[in-house]
């Protein structure tokens, strides 16, 4: 029966951009069993704004096909979107995931290949590690910094060279800081000249980060907990007094002359 009141997947596609962007922030708190299929179409919609939250609908989704679809959307032409599709895309969990956002790591724009990278970073793809290597000099300093990022979320000591030179030559303070952080997690000898060198660093930026690096919070200790024998023992033991102990130095003298100190205490007049 037509009620003549708007579903929600006509709502996805009406005339009016506002409602369609609408619909596509209610679509994730609808009774939709799969939002999925009423979700990528709108990543083609005609208004940024509606790609934008359709975007944003899709985070938590790791499926193939969302994963290339929004890896895509970082080549859109509105900045918003991209910068979005850039946020949930750095969300993955997956490695796998990192296989639409590869080819993206090299050539095209640079605010593309840094997104990339960016999103790459936490999956640690090994397929990653060479296009990170060939950016360590790329002109653009975010890329730079991304790439930067990928090498010390792989800790791979091949990278330990280069990023040591990033770490002392590039010009940005930022990626300076980012390179001495991934140098810090190596534990070899090969990077303390570096890290030395981080110390007169012209940023202050890299000298917090070699302190940070060198002197990690400890872990306060535990209290140590009393012996569970030792507490028997403790329990057990009657003491030999309950009364509380006087150790004035009057009741000492007398008890070297063998007086008790009661024997001191002035008696009582009689009336």
């Amino acid at each position: 029966m037509d009620t003549g009141i708007p579903t929600l997947a006509d709502r996805l596609v009406d005339t009016d951009a506002t409602v369609r962007r609408l619909a596509v922030i209610d679509l994730p708190y609808s009774d939709e069993d799969d939002i999925v299929p009423l979700l990528l179409p709108r990543l083609a919609d005609a208004d940024a704004q509606v790609r934008t939250e359709a975007i944003r609908a899709l985070e938590g989704f790791e499926e193939p096909e969302v994963v290339q679809a929004l890896a895509q959307m970082l080549l859109d032409p509105d900045a918003d979107v991209r910068k979005a599709a850039g946020e949930v895309l750095s969300e993955l969990k997956e490695t796998a995931s990192a296989a639409p956002l590869l080819p993206m790591l090299q050539g095209g724009p640079a605010e593309v290949r840094a997104l990339a990278f960016h999103a790459v970073r936490a999956l640690r793809s090994p397929h990653a590690f060479a296009p990170a290597m060939q950016s360590l000099r790329d002109p653009d300093a975010a890329v730079r910094r991304e790439a930067v990022g990928v090498l010390g979320y792989l800790k791979d000591p091949a990278a330990i060279g280069e990023l040591a030179e990033v770490a002392a030559n590039d010009p940005e303070v930022e990626v300076r800081r980012i390179a001495i952080g991934a140098l810090g997690y190596s534990s070899g000898i090969s990077v303390l000249p570096a890290l030395t060198r981080a110390l007169a660093d012209s940023g202050w930026m890299v000298r917090d980060e070699r302190e940070a690096r060198t002197h990690k919070p400890q872990r306060k200790p535990k209290p140590r907990p009393r012996h569970r024998a030792w507490l028997g023992r403790s329990l057990s033991r009657p003491r030999a007094c309950s009364a509380r102990v006087d150790r004035s130095p009057a009741l000492r003298s007398n008890q070297a002359r063998g007086r008790s100190a009661s024997s001191e205490l002035p008696r009582p007049s009689r009336a």
